[in-house]
């Protein structure tokens, strides 16, 4: 009876350490890391916005940003944070261009 017991403690242990490991990867998976968020806070008018994320190696990661309708492509490491590119969607204008000064 008592070897009973001990198998069936151990059973329910490695069950319940299943169940908390499974939602910790579901939560994972789905909250903001590249998916839907599971909970919405209803606020719409956010100005940054992650796009997509693409995992590089074990230690560094691809994000695609959205910031007020511009596009940056940005590296992130341990140590270090690169912005690859930017996808400008307004054209500068004549008056924040450099100018030659004039003698």
């Amino acid at each position: 009876m008592l070897a009973k017991d001990i198998i069936t403690a151990i059973l329910s242990l490695l069950f319940v350490i299943g169940l908390i490991g499974g939602l910790a990867f579901i939560l994972r998976r789905w909250s903001g890391m590249g998916g839907q968020p599971l909970i919405r806070t209803g606020r719409t008018d956010r100005r940054l916005v992650v796009l997509e994320t693409r995992q590089i190696d074990a230690r560094n990661k691809l994000v695609l940003i959205q910031c007020d309708g511009d596009e940056h492509l940005v590296l992130i490491g341990p140590s270090t944070c690169l912005q690859i590119t930017s996808d400008r969607q307004t054209q500068p204008t004549p008056q924040s261009i450099t100018q030659e000064p004039q003698s």
